[in-house]
């Protein structure tokens, strides 16, 4: 069975009425019960706050059967830092004690992730694809990004992190590029989950997804070689 996958990006300034009207009609999404509402749902009805969005939409020939979608956070050509745009800096280089390793990086915080795949298809490994698509489209993302300088500056050694809950959350776990925690930007806990993942990172817990190995493009000095995201 051939899967194809269609990426789409849309930015704060972009009308989605087209992606939206066409999940809706193709019943991208959980179905609804008493006890669960869909988020996917909420979001191609518009009930949700809209920032922009990127979407990968997988086809089996011309049907429509599954769909990662990413609601975007970090806005473009914003200095704004911290939870405002979902630039979070690290910087711990004014420290005195000596047993600690100097680390200056950045986790830039892409947007709530979420999936669906028709229930005839699951347990395919279609999600983990879809998954990996995204990836892609999220560094394209970020190079056309206009992020401030103090960003770029150090980008190779910064990390990229989604939100993702339940089991959104077990697929993004097979990331090798996100790093996923569960609360969104508008969360009280947001800023623990990123000061959790912080202290991992800085303790070397958790640097394999720094994306000095992942950018295929920089303007910034980067001497390492890079190694392609597949």
């Amino acid at each position: 069975m051939k899967i194809n996958f269609e990426q789409l990006e849309y930015s704060i300034e972009d009308n989605p009425d087209d992606l939206f009207s066409f999940c809706l009609e193709n019943k991208l999404f959980k179905q609804e019960s008493d006890d669960f509402q869909s988020r996917m749902k909420n979001v191609f009805l518009k009930t949700k706050g809209y920032q922009g969005v990127s979407a990968i939409i997988a086809y089996d020939k011309k049907e429509p059967i599954g769909i990662c979608l990413l609601e975007h956070r970090i806005k473009n050509d914003s200095n704004v830092f911290y939870q405002q745009a979902g630039i979070i800096h690290f910087d711990n280089r004014q420290r005195k004690n000596p047993w600690k390793k100097q680390l200056n990086f950045y986790l830039l915080h892409m947007g709530f992730i979420s999936f669906y795949v028709k229930e005839s298809y699951r347990k395919k490994g279609f999600a983990k694809n879809l998954l990996h698509e995204m990836e892609s489209l999220q560094l394209q993302r970020l190079l056309k990004a206009n992020l401030p300088k103090e960003v770029i500056n150090v980008l190779g050694e910064s990390y990229m992190t989604v939100t993702a809950r339940e089991k959104a959350e077990d697929i993004v776990r097979q990331s090798i590029l996100f790093h996923p925690i569960k609360c969104d930007i508008d969360n009280g806990a947001f800023n623990s989950d990123i000061s959790s993942l912080s202290y991992k990172i800085h303790y070397g817990e958790m640097t394999d997804k720094k994306l000095d190995d992942f950018l295929l493009e920089l303007n910034v000095d980067n001497k390492k070689q890079k190694k392609k995201l597949f």
